[in-house]
């Protein structure tokens, strides 16, 4: 992350804070145990998350959503459906919603996977290749997995729209907020216009189209990797 970025992170999350009590309270739902560390990770822009730890050994990652409309339902639909396909996605251990000051908290509970995150791991080129060729493979099993609809998905599994029309229309509705992260971010407005009109006539060619679950945030810092099967791989790349 470059340093701009790393301080708009910190300035984000600084305006976000679960209160303890209320955290605390769904952790003891988790494991009777005392908690023995629980760490804030600043990494992405949706959520509050922590890394906590229990004296039995249970590892959890907790997420906090403060948006009504991102109460994990999809998300939990998304990965049981990934899980029945063979996706290695990781347990959740449930969902909560309470309140705080008049602001929705949807707390989501996921058990930690072991291991590093690939865009941290660090293999030699080889080794990035195989976990690269693996990743795709697992992702074309996601997008193998159909939907009712076009857009963003709820918790049955069906789009905001009927139609993938429906779908581009509301993208174009949302040139004026382009424009105005454009302006951000020192970009042209005729750039910006070039490529909404560029996303819109690649989508207008693809027809028909047969949608299905596709995942909107695949990179490396979303993917964990297994300590032990980089060895192995590592292993394998230099026999």
């Amino acid at each position: 992350m470059t340093e701009g970025y790393t301080k708009h992170l910190a300035d984000l999350h600084a305006q976000q804070s679960i209160p303890a009590e209320v955290l605390n309270q769904i952790l003891c739902e988790i494991s009777p145990e005392p908690v023995i560390s629980k760490q804030r990770i600043i990494a992405g822009e949706a959520n509050e998350v922590y890394d906590v730890s229990f004296a039995d050994g249970l590892q959890v990652i907790a997420r906090i959503s403060r948006d009504q409309d991102k109460n994990f339902e999809p998300e939990q639909w998304a990965l049981r459906e990934c899980g029945i396909r063979g996706v290695p996605v990781p347990e959740l251990l449930g969902v909560w919603h309470r309140s705080t000051q008049g602001q929705p908290l949807n707390i989501c509970i996921q058990r930690k996977i072991e291991g590093v995150l690939l865009s941290k791991a660090n293999p030699p080129q080889n080794v990035l290749h195989q976990l690269v060729v693996q990743a795709g493979a697992f992702l074309s099993r996601i997008h193998a997995i159909g939907v009712k609809g076009f857009g963003y998905i709820n918790g049955k599994g069906e789009g905001e729209f009927l139609t993938p029309e429906g779908e581009i229309d509301a993208f174009v509705r949302m040139e004026s907020e382009f424009h105005a992260l454009a302006k951000r971010l020192d970009l042209s407005d005729r750039d910006i216009s070039r490529a909404l009109r560029l996303v819109v006539d690649a989508e207008q060619v693809v027809r028909p189209v047969a949608p299905c679950l596709t995942h909107n945030d695949f990179c490396a810092k979303h993917i964990t990797k297994f300590l032990r099967d980089i060895a192995k791989l590592e292993q394998y790349a230099s026999a």
